[in-house]
């Protein structure tokens, strides 16, 4: 495992893992972006989005054609889930289906699958079973990091939206369904979305596990010095 931390992240189910922080992920320049997970779900930016050094390294989203290409997400389709992005968002208003930190989708029927989003003010996690779509909601604002976190428990149906390492809002009786031709992007929601994500994103997760509160927490003591926190 390529990821290094002090105090560690939690690794254990951790699939997938994109870290702008991390030369092991991106080398400070080009399109190349490294899953270094254990999924190998190696991804590409489009249209060249702006990267910084600063808070460890992130890249900015412009809200307009920038996004990231992850491929296929046949190897990620667990369907207890977590969901985790840290982002400074330059806007939380003015997406209209939507703008995607992290979204696993089929590209034609965005009811198969999961997601964390920014979507009219607020932090959104969802999840869809081809059907019925199921979210939870927090409410953020610009002007400062956030880490974002979405948990999905299959099992229980508990549908769970964290923000810096407390626990915000809880759906239940949620279920979810992914389509055998999901891919994974960041910024964009893919084929059929018109919103692109206007923000700054350092690093993305996801674990096929729920994490627990005390997980979520470990993660976000792990990183908060990096953004001043």
């Amino acid at each position: 495992m390529a990821t290094n931390y002090n105090p560690s992240i939690v690794i254990s189910n951790m699939l997938f893992c994109f870290d702008f922080g991390n030369s092991r992920s991106y080398l400070g320049s080009g399109s190349s972006l490294l899953d270094i997970g254990t999924s190998a779900n190696n991804g590409l930016l489009y249209n060249n989005p702006v990267y910084s050094s600063s808070n460890g390294g992130f890249c900015t989203l412009n809200g307009t054609n920038n996004y990231i290409d992850f491929g296929s997400a046949s190897n990620l389709k667990n369907t207890t889930c977590s969901f985790e992005a840290w982002f400074n968002p330059n806007a939380v208003t003015g997406y209209g289906d939507g703008a995607a930190l992290l979204n696993i989708t089929d590209g034609t029927n965005w009811r198969n699958g999961a997601g964390l989003y920014v979507y009219n003010g607020s932090l959104y996690g969802g999840v869809a079973n081809g059907t019925t779509n199921y979210s939870t909601t927090y409410a953020i604002s610009t002007g400062g990091w956030i880490q974002g976190v979405m948990t999905f428990n299959a099992s229980s149906g508990n549908l769970k939206i964290y923000t810096n390492g407390t626990l915000r809002n809880t759906t239940t009786g949620a279920s979810c369904v992914f389509h055998a031709n999901n891919k994974l992007w960041s910024g964009w929601g893919g084929p059929g979305y018109t919103s692109y994500l206007n923000t700054k994103i350092s690093c993305g997760r996801i674990y096929s596990a729920e994490l627990t509160a005390d997980q979520v927490f470990q993660n976000f003591n792990a990183m908060r010095g990096r953004f001043g926190l």
